[in-house]
């Protein structure tokens, strides 16, 4: 599972998007969940970004690492169903900086 897992979060770090805030939101908060469990930091008032990463991670609390994972994989597979992400235009880097803890993108 966290094999196939982690093919989906490569899959997606891998190609180019066009995908709302709000997906890119749950596709963070549900990553965060499945890597470290529930959230533990208390809620960044310095800056707007960090405080949407910090709350798109708590609305997962209390799921496990499977049911995040899960969850996470069929967001992916319904976002290139919807084709809201084309698999075909390889774009590195452009969702390294969502997926992981580092930074989220805003419009």
């Amino acid at each position: 599972m966290l094999g196939k897992f982690n093919n989906y979060v490569t899959l997606i770090n891998n190609i180019d998007y066009n995908i709302s805030n709000q997906d890119m939101a749950k596709l963070y908060g549900l990553y965060k969940q499945a890597k470290f469990g529930n959230n533990v930091y208390i809620k960044p008032k310095n800056s707007l970004r960090d405080m949407e990463k910090w709350q798109a991670w708590e609305n997962e609390r209390g799921k496990s690492r499977i049911q995040s994972i899960n969850e996470y994989i069929n967001l992916v597979k319904t976002l290139l169903t919807q084709k809201k992400v084309d698999e075909h235009h390889p774009n590195l880097n452009t969702w390294s900086s969502c997926i992981f803890p580092d930074s989220f993108r805003q419009e």
